[in-house]
């Protein structure tokens, strides 16, 4: 009788610790409002807010107007949304309110951030956006939680801030400081890759960078269009130190040296912007060339650094980056590239040549910082003004006979003179001045001159074994069915782009003219040619790497 009286009291005891807990420790519980999320078959979400009795207004913690009208769409009529909060019409009580969204709307919206979708069956929804400024459980149709290095399981949990909700045929695991989301479609290969790849990383950096807060990165791994040919990436960093990396095609499912390269490149320059994006101050750099250059050209020290990829690659890389730049770039200035998608390289390509620049006149002051990072750490907090102010003082005290060329590539509308970056470069030991432009960068010009002449939207192309396939999915004529072509004017562009460059120059550029173009099996087609095509600058390599 006794134990069974001690039995009885321990579980009192217990239940009444699990009831304070969920009522959040205090003997009175404040209201609390409980989120159902749920996901269709088609991977659209339903947020389901159950709010309590006599509740008139609700505020959401982050701005409705962004979190709500941009990023969810209200299943409800006769509420009224204005600022963060939401009311009746009619002024009397909510009780429910539910928020939806569909593919159909993340197609449309520009932020990446609200909902991450895995395209079979498997979302992460970021809760800070649906949480109110009463206390907010959720409750989960197809459970499961991640943030940071803690993972956990449940159907309803109060997740911490930044936290992401998922649903669906996910996987999540453990990483030391840190954690991923994957796809069930990822292959294994490239599990074992960031389980080993992102702690490295992340501890460089944060080494390097001589940060003093805690990083727990999230990475959640999106497979598309395994059925596919090819392997292209995307990658985007979200909140709660959070990146999403999209992993686009077939060939990803089958590991090379040169995929692995790539995936670690890509998750190095993610890494980096979430740096940039922690320790950042909220600054606006208001140019993506900054934005973009900034960390690619911290991926490639990062990747070398650690070993995670040789010297040469990095020199190769580097070297590809610099002569697409010269290649694209012409005569203008960074401040006139347009952000369209068939310009947007640019800023990446034309971006590392700067901060390569950057880093080595750094390294060259007398007080010189010693290492690319140590030197770029105060960058993170510039607005873009003052980020170009620097580099050009730097230019001014490194090289001052070419300080008004560096002016003009970072601030004018167009180049007076390129000349002078050879000079330049050569002086900082970065490149030297000679030899010819690799195959990609010959091809590159070509494709985008065919694309340019048919197309009137963006333009791009995939490269595949079997040469190259066109993007013809933005207005275009003749190549509207996206197709795959190897050859113009019978020279392979594979190997020998540059042959196919000089014909193009030589045949094009008049009325009437056209190039025509072969590519697997039987496939045929003539395009139009009578614009001239830009000139490439003399090529241009690394030498020693800053």
């Amino acid at each position: 009788m006794l134990m069974s009286r001690c039995v009885r009291l321990a579980r009192a005891c217990v239940c009444a610790i699990v009831l304070w807990l969920v009522c959040g420790g205090s003997a009175m519980a404040s209201p609390r409002a409980v989120v159902n999320l749920d996901i269709d078959r088609q991977g659209n979400v339903t947020a389901d807010f159950h709010l309590p009795a006599g509740t008139r207004v609700v505020r959401f913690k982050e701005a409705t107007v962004d979190a709500a009208r941009r990023r969810w769409l209200p299943a409800d009529s006769g509420l009224v949304m204005e600022g963060n909060a939401v009311t009746a019409a009619d002024g009397g009580e909510i009780s429910r309110l539910r928020l939806v969204i569909g593919r159909a709307q993340q197609g449309r919206l520009r932020s990446y951030d609200a909902l991450v979708d895995f395209g079979d069956g498997g979302v992460a929804v970021y809760s800070s956006y649906l949480e109110l400024e009463m206390p907010t459980a959720f409750v989960l149709a197809k459970p499961g939680y991640v943030r940071g290095n803690r993972i956990a399981a449940g159907a309803a949990m109060v997740p911490q801030e930044g936290a992401y909700l998922y649903m669906g045929p996910l996987t999540a695991q453990r990483l030391a400081g840190g954690s991923i989301l994957l796809d069930r479609r990822t292959p294994p290969w490239v599990t074992t890759e960031l389980r080993t790849t992102l702690p490295r990383l992340a501890h460089y950096y944060v080494k390097a960078l001589g940060w003093r807060r805690p990083l727990r990165p999230n990475i959640m791994l999106v497979v598309a269009a395994p059925e596919q040919p090819g392997a292209s990436y995307r990658g985007d960093v979200l909140p709660g130190q959070s990146i999403r990396l999209a992993l686009t095609g077939g060939d990803w499912q089958t590991p090379s040296e040169q995929r692995r390269l790539m995936l670690r490149q890509m998750l190095a320059h993610e890494l980096f912007h979430v740096f940039e994006r922690e320790d950042g101050g909220g600054a606006d750099h208001g140019r993506p060339w900054i934005h973009e250059g900034m960390a690619e050209y911290a991926a490639l020290q990062a990747l070398r650094a650690t070993r995670l990829a040789g010297t040469p690659f990095v020199v190769e890389a580097l070297d590809e980056r610099i002569n697409q730049c010269l290649a694209r770039l012409g005569n203008r200035s960074l401040t006139a590239v347009e952000p369209t998608s068939s310009e947007q390289r640019l800023f990446y390509d034309c971006g590392t040549l700067a901060f390569a620049l950057y880093d080595r006149y750094s390294q060259v002051q007398p007080d010189g910082a010693g290492s690319y990072f140590k030197a770029v750490a105060p960058v993170l907090q510039l607005d873009g003004d003052a980020v170009v102010n620097l580099m050009n003082r730097l230019s001014r005290d490194a090289v001052p006979s070419a300080h008004a060329y560096i002016g003009q590539l970072l601030a004018a509308g167009r180049l007076d003179d390129t000349t002078p970056l050879e000079t330049v470069m050569t002086e900082l030991g970065i490149v030297n001045t000679s030899g010819r432009h690799a195959n990609a960068v010959y091809a590159r010009a070509v494709l985008h001159y065919l694309l340019a002449n048919d197309c009137s939207g963006g333009r791009g192309y995939w490269t595949l074994p079997e040469g190259f396939r066109l993007d013809g999915r933005f207005n275009c004529r003749t190549v509207s069915d996206s197709p795959t072509i190897s050859h113009a004017f019978a020279i392979d562009l594979r190997d020998n782009a540059a042959q196919a460059y000089e014909r193009i120059r030589a045949d094009c550029g008049r009325a009437g003219a056209t190039v025509p173009l072969a590519g697997p099996g039987d496939m045929r087609l003539s395009l139009a040619c009578d614009k001239p095509i830009d000139a490439v600058p003399m090529a241009v390599h690394p030498g020693r790497l800053p």
